[in-house]
């Protein structure tokens, strides 16, 4: 199971520049081949941490990076965490959510999936328990 960077960085108390020497990381895609290897998900090239380690990208980092979206068990992972965090303004394709997930939504977030995703609904005034309804019908027909 993929963690998060930040997660995984904070519950290890990471010092990054000791951690970058330790691991011999020079390049953005010696960090994505190390996050790899610890079974992290990938973190973006502007990333704050990248910063502060002095790590820049390139093409290899950018193969890197599209490889390990194309493994399905790792994008689902990263679908998990965008949907954790909807305030990002990324939205996961519809047939990624469970009833269980939605209903931990706010009805905002809810409302949000249904324009996107080009739901239509009955009214302006849906409850989150329509707009869960609505969502779970679409996936049902894709």
């Amino acid at each position: 199971m993929n963690v998060n960077w930040d997660y995984y960085r904070r519950r290890r108390k990471i010092d990054l520049i000791a951690w970058k020497k330790e691991k011999e990381i020079e390049t953005y895609s010696d960090f994505l081949e190390e996050l790899k290897n610890l079974d992290i998900g990938p973190v973006s090239p502007m990333h704050p941490d990248l910063v502060i380690m002095g790590i820049t990208g390139g093409p290899v980092a950018r193969k890197i990076l599209e490889d390990w979206k194309k493994e399905p068990d790792n994008l689902t992972e990263l679908e998990a965490v965008v949907s954790n965090s909807i305030e990002t303004e990324h939205v996961i394709s519809v047939e990624k959510h469970k009833k269980s997930q939605l209903s931990k939504m706010k009805k905002a977030d809810l409302l949000l999936i249904c324009k996107r995703n080009n739901i239509l609904l009955p009214s302006n005034k849906n409850t989150k328990s329509e707009l869960i309804h609505g969502i779970m019908e679409n996936q049902k027909g894709k």
